[in-house]
């Protein structure tokens, strides 16, 4: 079973790096999306981390995991 996970990197106010992970991404999903939706975070102050707010977008990546279950009985 393949999984893809939207990993989306920002910096808080300390200076430190804050990981927001969507899980089931579209598969076509382009990069112009998720930067607006990173800049929109941003700028929405939509999420207060341990190290204060998000004050920048640092990177984004699609993670894609392909699961083989194994039978072991």
């Amino acid at each position: 079973m393949e999984t893809r996970h939207l990993v989306m990197t920002f910096i808080n106010t300390e200076g430190k790096k804050v990981n927001l992970r969507v899980n089931n991404v579209r598969s076509d999903i382009q990069a112009a999306e998720v930067a607006a939706a990173m800049d929109e975070i941003v700028s929405g102050n939509l999420f207060i981390t341990s190290g204060g707010n998000i004050v920048s977008k640092e990177a984004a990546e699609v993670v894609v995991t392909d699961t083989t279950e194994l039978e072991i009985k």
